[in-house]
């Protein structure tokens, strides 16, 4: 941070310099990552799910003995649950990630509708916004990240705010 604060200073006539991270959150790690905020000065937080009850995605391992529904509900449910505990975020980042592992890539609002809808309300009535993540491209995946369908939903419940982003790192 003091070298970025350098920066900002040397650049100030020519760049505007933010600071932001990614917070891979789960609700059994909201109360490190208030702490974490409230620690540096930042501008901008992607609020994003990877795993539930530390059991990645990428792995299979919180995929291990569910069904595709059944995983993908829990998913969205934990996103849910944090974004209800925490409210120090900026968007909500590749909202429906758990479609990269999934077996059948299909639209999450076709089973979770009702859950994806509640996420999105809670988020537009706390005046965060959404994420479209291009991964997509990299992943092959047939849609958007979230899907078009959850990029529609969103803009009929009047949300306003949507960033871009690739999750190059």
């Amino acid at each position: 941070f003091p070298t970025l604060d350098a920066l900002k200073e040397k650049y100030k006539e020519r760049l505007t310099i933010k600071t932001g991270l990614e917070f891979g959150m789960q609700t059994i790690t909201v109360e490190p990552f208030q702490k974490l905020f409230n620690k540096y000065p930042l501008d901008f937080v992607i609020l994003s799910c990877h795993q539930v009850n530390n059991l990645e995605f990428w792995t299979g391992a919180f995929q291990k003995g569910r069904t595709q529904d059944e995983y993908q509900h829990l998913y969205y449910e934990e996103i849910y649950k944090v974004i209800q505990m925490y409210k120090d975020y900026s968007v909500l980042g590749h909202l429906d990630l758990i479609q990269r592992y999934s077996d059948t890539i299909e639209s999450p609002l076709e089973k979770h509708f009702d859950i994806i809808e509640a996420i999105l309300k809670q988020a537009i009535y706390d005046g965060k916004g959404i994420e479209i993540n291009t991964s997509n491209v990299r992943y092959k995946l047939k849609d958007l990240t979230p899907a078009y369908d959850i990029l529609k939903l969103y803009y009929e419940l009047c949300g306003e705010i949507i960033t871009v982003g690739s999750d190059a790192h």
